[in-house]
């Protein structure tokens, strides 16, 4: 598996494994359950479907609780099967956690920069947006680089690094 690949190259600090509920999540050597979050989601944006699990409020609360205690001595490392939907919106989501004062907007578009293939899930961003009182400016920026997204099925999708400071517009932290 690429993520195994990933975290023996990378050494991160932690590691977010969000996958659907029949994968079998990856064991990383070192890793437990103060540094590994696995998270039990289908890539779905709607609830309608009682066969599948929509992302939901206790699963983006786990993500944003588990990103707070990163002690961003090393990346922190999130993946899902495909690295275009629910890693890249658990990487907007954390960034704008970690980052409050910074603007959804600007940190959507480093996540743009980072991967033409990000393609954030929309529950996903909905769901943090509410949490993290940002009062839709989340969705709005996701919504804004929708029209850049670009599907390489040739590509390996590229990991994530999580900076942990975005300065806000007058260069602040």
């Amino acid at each position: 598996m690429r993520a195994r690949a990933l975290v023996e190259y990378h050494k991160p600090a932690g590691v977010i494994s969000l996958l659907d509920p029949q994968e079998r999540f990856p064991d990383f050597a070192g890793y437990d359950t103060n540094t590994h979050l696995r998270v039990t989601m289908d890539d779905v944006a709607h609830d309608d479907d009682e066969r599948r699990v929509a992302p939901s409020t206790e699963h983006i609360q786990s993500i944003i609780d588990f990103a707070s205690n990163w002690d961003q001595s090393a990346p922190l490392l999130v993946h899902c099967h495909a690295g275009v939907s629910r890693s890249s919106a658990a990487a907007f989501i954390i960034s704008c956690a970690l980052n409050p004062r910074s603007e959804p907007a600007d940190i959507a578009q480093i996540i743009r920069r980072n991967s033409l293939t990000a393609r954030p899930n929309k529950r996903m961003v909905a769901i943090g947006d509410k949490l993290l009182k940002r009062r839709g400016r989340m969705s709005v920026a996701l919504e804004a680089i929708e029209d850049s997204w670009q599907f390489h099925p040739e590509h390996d999708v590229m990991p994530y690094r999580l900076d942990a400071n975005i300065p806000d517009k007058g260069g602040h932290l």
